[in-house]
């Protein structure tokens, strides 16, 4: 039967953090997968990009993803891709809403609304394979909003080097937008069965 350990966890304290990474990533797990709930620290209700960069490399050529998400606010939904790309620096897992320069979860109703996020990276060792990855990013609201505004989404990606992923650095890098506090993520290594 297959385990599932964790490996790390981060929660951000300051008000703002620009980058969540795991560092240091042993080789002894099959796969990886990231659990979490994230808010994005900018003013405004623009959607940003969650991604990630990989063993410090931001050289183009080496990620590509893409990107199918769905946005609903007081009634209207609408639905949205994003064609594949290997020209960014970073890897695009998905979509979410922006939030408020007040470090605050948004609320609903007096309930707050955090963003989920689940992200798996096959085989993440393998040094005779490309890495494939899925994300999905579901549930970020902007704080304050008195409408339900969610975005939900998912996103096919690949690391696209011969190499074990020892680092994995979380961010806004497209938008150069910060974590509220509170923000966590959790990496787990899940062993074979």
């Amino acid at each position: 039967m297959a385990t599932v350990e964790l490996i790390d966890s981060v929660k951000t304290t300051a008000s703002l953090t620009q980058y969540i990474t795991f560092d240091n990533i042993p080789s002894t797990y099959r796969d990886l997968t990231v659990w979490g709930q994230t808010r994005d620290g900018s003013q405004g209700s623009g959607f940003t990009y969650f991604t990630c960069r990989i063993n410090d490399h931001s050289s183009t050529g080496r990620y590509a993803s893409t990107i199918y998400y769905s946005y609903y606010s007081g009634g209207s939904h609408s639905n949205y891709h994003n064609l594949g790309s290997t020209s960014d620096t970073y890897m695009k897992l998905g979509r979410m809403a922006s939030g408020t320069s007040v470090p605050d979860w948004g609320t609903v109703g007096g309930v707050d609304v955090k963003g989920g996020i689940y992200v798996t990276f096959y085989n993440y060792a393998d040094t005779d394979s490309y890495t494939s990855i899925m994300a999905s990013i579901a549930g970020n609201q902007k704080a304050g909003a008195t409408l339900f505004q969610m975005m939900g989404g998912r996103s096919t990606c690949q690391y696209m080097h011969t190499e074990e992923i020892e680092k994995i650095e979380f961010g806004m890098h497209i938008d150069s937008h910060s974590f509220t506090k509170d923000s966590q993520l959790y990496l787990y290594g899940i062993n074979s069965a």
